[in-house]
């Protein structure tokens, strides 16, 4: 499945299937009793500027554009995280098998709290298409976080505790939890154990870029401090 709206513009909500003609009778035939059909204005304005305008030619001359474009915002982004903590390049394992995973393992510094089981390992790897970053984060030794009553429980999590105080310092990603399809995923990897972040790159400056790279690892620092202490 392919989509205009990541390509051309977010309001444009179309796209297409390529797929076996067996599995495009049933999706067609899903269209028909859903959506019906994609908005008649999208339709409109993509067919003029594919078909009538730009043609075959002038689209792949856009997409190596963008391409180009996110390649740069990509790296100002990655260039930033390194800039301001200092990861460890090695050979991933597990979901990360395959890839070279940057890593950094943050520590309590403060209330004699020491050892390898206690503190939090970030890693990423970065992206190579796409619009976003994932940061992962496991939370090693910290004990579940007190329930607060009207909290959901997702926000209540250590994930949700540190998208919460990332976001009190003015750093804006989204957590995990928000992509999850079932809590059936959560079996294996609790967001109190292990958390997820995704940062976009498709709008910030480079001196954005900066700024949230310090916050990231101020706040980082910070949280291992917090949890640390209640060993």
């Amino acid at each position: 499945m392919d989509t205009f709206s990541k390509t051309l513009g977010p309001g444009l909500r179309l796209g297409w299937f390529t797929c076996n003609p067996l599995i495009a009778e049933r999706l067609e035939r899903h269209g028909e009793i859903s959506s019906q059909a994609p908005a008649g204005l999208s339709q409109a304005v993509v067919t003029q500027l594919l078909v009538n305008q730009w043609g075959l030619e002038g689209w792949v001359t856009w997409l190596r554009g963008l391409r180009a474009q996110y390649s740069a915002r990509r790296d100002a982004l990655v260039d930033a995280l390194l800039a301001e903590i200092d990861f460890e390049v090695g050979d991933g394992d597990g979901m990360f098998s395959g890839s070279k995973v940057y890593r950094k393992e943050f520590r309590p510094t403060t209330g004699g709290v020491t050892g390898e089981n206690t503190g939090m390992t970030v890693r990423f790897v970065p992206p190579t298409s796409g619009m976003f970053c994932w940061i992962q984060v496991q939370f090693n030794g910290f004990p579940d976080p007190i329930a607060v009553a009207g909290l959901e429980e997702t926000a209540a999590t250590h994930e949700g505790r540190l998208w919460t105080k990332l976001a009190d310092e003015g750093l804006l990603i989204l957590p995990g939890w928000m992509f999850c399809a079932a809590k059936e995923v959560l079996i294996n990897e609790h967001p109190n154990k292990i958390g997820y972040y995704r940062i976009s790159y498709s709008d910030p400056t480079r001196e954005e870029m900066k700024k949230a790279a310090k916050v990231l690892r101020n706040v980082l620092q910070e949280y291992c401090e917090i949890f640390g202490l209640h060993q």
